[in-house]
């Protein structure tokens, strides 16, 4: 009896050891392990177009690409992005102007570069009343905001739009692995992605795959 209960015992460990072993691997997008924490969006007023902010540039953050290039992956798990929002005249091709409401003050916006796990502080004022030397204003000023598409937070409270003059500051955890778009989602939103106020977010797991942006609107 003892050794028909042993032989029994055997079995079922070596079953149960097959078992571990063609188990699934870990989800590595289990939602019970991510990051949803985001505190209240902030919205503020911002320091009069003359002063500090007039000096400021229109795009900050070491994770951006202003141009077609890549840059290399800031390594920092915590980034800051700031992408103002300005309209302004663009040159499409030679002799063809275009009214352009823009990220950070051209078309396409600048690519945002991290990776999953990171934690982004967000900021954006909207500078569509701003007069900038050399740069024509043809639109009137109107409400702005941001909509990342990769970003899991509450839209009502994180891409609600903001007047001229006003800043929106907002942060959250990037949780899967992408290219994804961002763009203004301001009603009527097709007419502002149309007015080429979008660009996009690359981040990845590990260490991501540089490649060219394309220069179109999503």
């Amino acid at each position: 009896m003892k050794i028909r209960r042993l032989a029994v015992g055997t079995i079922a460990a070596a079953i149960l050891a097959g078992c571990y072993e063609n188990a699934p691997p870990p989800d590595p997008y289990d939602p019970g392990k991510m990051d949803f924490r985001s505190p209240p969006a902030k919205i503020s007023v911002a320091a009069p177009r003359n002063g500090a902010l007039a000096e400021a540039g229109f795009a900050e953050g070491a994770s951006l690409s202003l141009s077609a290039e890549l840059k290399p992956l800031d390594p920092s798990p915590v980034k800051t992005v700031r992408l103002d929002t300005t309209h302004k005249i663009i040159e499409i091709a030679p002799g063809v102007k275009f009214s352009a409401w823009t990220f950070g003050d051209q078309v396409p916006g600048p690519t945002v570069r991290a990776r999953v796990g990171d934690r982004i502080k967000f900021s954006m004022t909207n500078r569509s009343d701003h007069a900038v030397p050399g740069i024509s204003v043809v639109a009137a000023p109107m409400m702005h905001s941001m909509d990342f598409h990769a970003a899991m937070v509450s839209p009502q409270d994180k891409y609600r739009s903001v007047a001229p003059g006003q800043t929106i500051e907002f942060e959250f955890t990037l949780n899967y692995p992408g290219i994804f778009m961002y763009h203004c989602g301001t009603p009527m939103i097709l007419e502002h992605i149309a007015s080429a106020c979008t660009a996009r977010w690359w981040w990845s797991r590990g260490t991501a795959i540089r490649r060219r942006p394309t220069a179109s609107t999503w």
